[in-house]
């Protein structure tokens, strides 16, 4: 037996977070960012859920890629239901966003993807990481009040909220 720790392996690749002063790499506007899913993921369905709840249809846009993994990966097809083309730059394959991302991308084409309109590239694929920047980093632009003040992250809970995950998350 070893006596030296394992890291688990990192399932996602893009973690960049946004910044609501401006200041960083990824600033917190209205209109700027998309969310790539697909309706056969479980943790693609829950950024969904999570900008339905926070009001932020109108300030994050969405295309949904066909729901069977095609061996050239998830596909956007617009004829199947519920199901869109690529409305921001007309890609096949969501792999294309990664590619554009970063040519030489080798690891797990995944759902869901946070990706920057101006930058043109993915800003995260970690459907818990999109989750919180969805609670609260676009308050400002909520279209309730109660929306705005809704937090399902409170910092009372994130220890439990953190066990919970580490049961559900890969």
């Amino acid at each position: 037996m070893s006596n030296q720790s394992e890291e688990a392996p990192k399932v996602t690749s893009f973690n960049g977070r946004l910044s609501k002063d401006g200041s960083g790499e990824f600033p917190v506007e209205k209109g700027r960012y998309h969310l790539y899913l697909t309706p056969g993921c479980p943790y693609a369905h829950r950024a969904l859920i999570m900008r339905k709840y926070k009001g932020l249809e109108d300030v994050i846009s969405v295309d949904v890629t066909h729901w069977y993994l095609h061996e050239n990966g998830w596909f956007f097809d617009e004829t199947e239901d519920q199901c869109t083309k690529d409305s921001i730059n007309g890609f096949k394959f969501l792999r294309e966003a990664y590619d554009q991302t970063n040519p030489n991308y080798s690891g797990k084409i995944t759902v869901p993807v946070l990706y920057d309109k101006v930058k043109k590239v993915i800003v995260n694929n970690e459907s818990a990481e999109i989750m919180e920047i969805f609670n609260s980093d676009f308050n400002e632009f909520c279209s309730t009040q109660a929306q705005k003040e809704l937090n399902l992250f409170p910092k009372e809970l994130e220890e439990a909220s953190n066990e919970i995950l580490s049961w559900v998350t890969p």
